[in-house]
């Protein structure tokens, strides 16, 4: 396992799984924006899918896009924080679904990162 492996598992470890255990016992959200949407990209690439269908993406855009200012930025830079904004929308759908459901998220991630 070379560095960027065990980087990574550290960082799903300390940032997301023990973050999401303590939120089964305190039932506080301890996730940031950032942390949103890039623990969904990090999901997506260990192949967990947080959106499953193509209505349910669409429906993260069109919130995201109603919830984002726009002002003096370019479309595209819109664009990429409607996107960020919308993972962010999904991941906290999905991370707080699980806690409802006492899913043991360890156990869904941990086959995917050796731990």
């Amino acid at each position: 396992m070379n560095q960027e492996e065990l980087d990574n598992k550290a960082w799903i470890t300390k940032c997301l799984i023990e973050p999401y255990e303590k939120m089964l016992d305190d039932g506080i959200y301890p996730y940031s924006f950032l942390d949103g949407w890039l623990f969904f990209d990090a999901l997506y690439k260990m192949k967990l899918p947080i959106i499953y269908d193509e209505n349910q993406r669409k429906e993260y855009i069109y919130e995201a896009g109603t919830l984002i200012e726009i002002g003096k930025d370019s479309d595209e830079l819109c664009k990429k924080r409607i996107i960020k904004h919308a993972k962010h929308l999904a991941f906290k759908d999905w991370v707080c679904t699980k806690a409802l459901e006492k899913y043991d998220i360890r156990s869904l991630i941990s086959p995917k990162l050796d731990l």
